[in-house]
């Protein structure tokens, strides 16, 4: 689905269980396993509500590096 956001053009929302996270970075996956699961810069990104680890949540990424991650 493409959302609006105010940070990005191009962006979709995905519900992505998130793993881990750094400073600039976010470690998620589509599927809840940790195996197959990308990093993505928080630059990119958009969150609904603060990060918890082990839980799916909706963050809105720019599509071009949801597509390049394997995400969609």
């Amino acid at each position: 689905m493409t959302v609006s956001s105010s940070r990005h053009d191009d962006a979709i929302a995905l519900e992505l269980m998130i793993h881990i996270d750094t400073d600039d970075a976010v470690f998620v996956s589509a599927d809840g396993h940790r195996s197959r699961a990308v990093w993505l810069p928080k630059t990119a990104c958009d969150f609904e509500e603060a990060i918890v680890y082990g839980r799916a949540q909706i963050i809105v990424v720019q599509a071009w590096i949801a597509r390049k991650r394997g995400l969609v």
